[in-house]
């Protein structure tokens, strides 16, 4: 069985770059267009990879990484935040990398530049 990739982004040029580098390694992967979206299919099916954007409507990343740390279910699938900003909305604003770091994820800035 090969290895599945959950990848959410709101932004579609974002989805569809990362959706190009992850067919091109030959990977297989479920998109999600929003938080809500990503959750209800981590909730369905069995992942070995995150890759989530930060901001997006219905559940942020972290707050889609908060849930599953948080639950019985793959509780330590590997999670990639990635996100052009490096602290939350919130108030006071959280550092993100500070929060994947707590809560055991990755976090990659963007802008990410594919290599042609």
């Amino acid at each position: 069985m090969s290895k599945k990739i959950l990848m959410a982004d709101d932004n579609a040029t974002s989805r569809g770059n990362t959706e190009y580098m992850l067919a091109k390694a030959g990977f297989s992967y479920s998109s999600a267009k929003d938080g809500n979206e990503a959750w209800k299919l981590f909730q369905r099916e069995k992942f070995h990879l995150l890759i989530l954007d930060q901001n997006m409507p219905g559940m942020t990343g972290l707050e889609i990484l908060e849930g599953i740390r948080e639950g019985r279910r793959h509780r330590d699938v590997p999670v990639i935040i990635v996100s052009s900003e490096i602290e939350t909305f919130d108030k006071p604003p959280k550092s993100i990398p500070a929060e994947c770091e707590r809560l055991g994820a990755q976090f990659l800035l963007r802008p990410l530049i594919r290599a042609e």
